[in-house]
């Protein structure tokens, strides 16, 4: 076991080696689709399509053909958001919101080719503007359970 601080709480969790491995999701393009993806020992489904999914966290996003494929993985240090999202930092979105350090190891975030985060589920809002005529994309991420 591993004992930490983070914020104002003590987290005992299991030293590393032992929880299942991280697993990306790609999109491809805009056809409907659905998948999984671990963070952190934690499993995600994923909906995305041009139709809003019934999850609690769910965003549209303005995507164009040259953002694809799109990647829903775990955060990592030195993660950028798209240029005009305000502050830059996921981390920094994170500890405004009082997320612990632990936590966002295990929340996934959604980047796209250019590996600029577009969105980062339950913190922070899309980072790209919608533009007139674009294609609805919506994508929507669930808690599922942890390993």
């Amino acid at each position: 076991l591993l004992l930490r601080r983070s914020l104002a709480e003590l987290v005992v969790a299991r030293a590393g080696g032992d929880g299942p491995a991280d697993r990306t999701l790609t999109v491809a393009g805009w056809a409907a689709g659905r998948g999984e993806v671990v963070v952190g020992g934690v499993r995600w489904v994923v909906e995305w399509g041009p139709k809003a999914p019934a999850h609690a966290l769910r965003a549209r996003l303005a995507v164009e053909s040259d953002h694809f494929p799109l990647q829903v993985r775990g955060w990592r240090p030195g993660d950028r958001f798209a240029p005009g999202a305000g502050t830059r930092s996921p981390s920094r979105a994170w500890a405004r919101a009082g997320v612990p350090r632990h936590e966002r190891l295990r929340r996934p975030v959604v980047e796209d080719r250019r590996a600029r985060l577009l969105w980062v589920p339950g913190v922070r809002g899309p980072s790209n503007r919608a533009v007139a005529g674009d294609v609805p994309f919506f994508i929507g991420i669930g808690h599922v359970d942890q390993l």
